[in-house]
């Protein structure tokens, strides 16, 4: 799940404002209403770094240990998110966990209710801020044959609060969405396990908002893809 994002550059002082981090200047972005992490876009993702600053990495997480190009290709396919369950042992996100934890910048983000065999896509945003950060961790890769460094990160996942469960009612899975407070705590070095585990939990779901949105596909990248868009027969499946 969660492999779409929305994010727009328009809102760039905002949150530059809100987290108190400059752009670096090497992340360029352009304005994007949908992004699919199929195709391991570059995306804003602030990091444990100090000073802290707003860069641009890769979705599709690489680990360090990578060997040959093709590995990693495989590897970046299967780690668009990390699972908060299992996060702590598998072993591309073992180093990561622990001390390269970051935030994603985001508007939004997709899901898709099934219902009779049918797929709906839902636009979900917070109520009350035009963006938010998603947890997720993040590694650095050296392409030993090009000499080229990849910086790289997955999102992390837990199970579904009551709203998403609805929505997402096959996986039940939501990103991790953090709070200003619990924003801070994530990137705070040396914390344990068990202080970890405490911040990867279900968000408030009174918090959150969503509606169905027209069909679309992953060329489809402007404003009218987050507009209300109802399907009668969906209403009738969800009363």
């Amino acid at each position: 799940m969660c492999y779409n994002i929305s994010y727009m550059e328009k809102r760039a002082q905002r949150i530059a404002q809100h987290y108190a981090a400059a752009f670096s200047n090497d992340a360029q972005f352009e304005i994007q209403y949908q992004v699919s992490g199929f195709t391991h876009p570059l995306l804003p993702v602030i990091t444990m770094q100090q000073p802290q600053t707003i860069q641009a990495f890769t979705w599709g997480l690489i680990p360090y240990w990578c060997k040959q190009p093709q590995q990693a290709k495989e590897i970046a396919a299967q780690t668009l998110n990390a699972k908060c369950e299992t996060i702590f042992e598998k072993p591309s996100y073992r180093k990561a966990i622990a001390g390269q934890r970051c935030l994603l910048i985001v508007n939004g983000f997709y899901e898709w209710q099934t219902a009779n065999k049918i797929k709906y896509p839902y636009y979900i945003q917070l109520k009350n801020s035009p963006f938010f950060s998603l947890g997720a961790v993040y590694d650095t890769w050296l392409n030993t044959e090009t000499q080229s460094t990849h910086h790289t990160f997955s999102v992390v996942t837990v199970p579904a609060n009551t709203l998403m469960q609805q929505i997402h009612n096959t996986m039940k899975r939501m990103p991790l969405i953090l709070t200003p407070d619990t924003e801070k705590k994530w990137l705070q070095p040396n914390l344990d396990k068990p202080a970890i585990a405490q911040l990867m939990l279900p968000f408030d779901p009174n918090q959150m908002q969503a509606h169905t949105i027209a069909r679309y596909n992953n060329s489809h990248n402007h404003a009218n893809i987050q507009q209300p868009y109802t399907y009668p027969e969906l209403d009738l499946y969800n009363a």
